[in-house]
């Protein structure tokens, strides 16, 4: 008899712990579109105040999401804009980056701080709807996760 409940409390945690695994993914998006939309900020800094090189910005921003980090210093080596985006992305949102890397250093002062800015009113509508998301759906996935592994250990007992 104990070793049945053992049993069920090991699904009951192999859940939670499947739970948590879909929370991080969320949270890594989050991270990945706040980065995007801080880079924005930084980047628009950066141009009015020092007018650095787009290589010199990349490599001085202090970066949150590996993920972002790769696919911006990605873009910066190779100048390319049809390069593969973070697989964990969807296609409008890989198509939201690949915007954002390609309107880098591309046009005047002007044109650009008005591109960025642009840019990054979309990132930070993504980057607040995966924040509310991981806030509340977060939540919901350790909870289910814990019930269906629960309900997976007593089916199996």
């Amino acid at each position: 008899m104990i070793i049945k409940i053992i049993f069920v409390l090991l699904c009951g945690v192999a859940g939670v712990f499947v739970g948590i695994m879909l929370k991080k993914r969320l949270d890594k998006k989050r991270d990945y579109f706040c980065d995007a939309k801080n880079f924005c900020d930084f980047f628009k800094h950066d141009l009015t105040f020092k007018q650095s090189k787009l290589k010199k910005i990349i490599d001085e921003y202090k970066y949150i999401s590996d993920d972002f980090r790769n696919d911006i210093k990605r873009f910066s080596e190779e100048f390319k804009t049809d390069q593969e985006i973070c697989e964990k992305l969807s296609k409008n949102e890989k198509q939201e980056i690949t915007n954002l890397f390609s309107s880098l250093g591309k046009v005047d002062i002007n044109t650009q701080m008005e591109l960025i800015e642009e840019r990054k009113k979309v990132l930070g509508d993504i980057a607040d709807k995966y924040k509310s998301r991981s806030q509340k759906d977060g939540k919901l996935y350790v909870k289910l996760g814990l019930l269906s592994g629960l309900c997976l250990g007593v089916l199996l007992v």
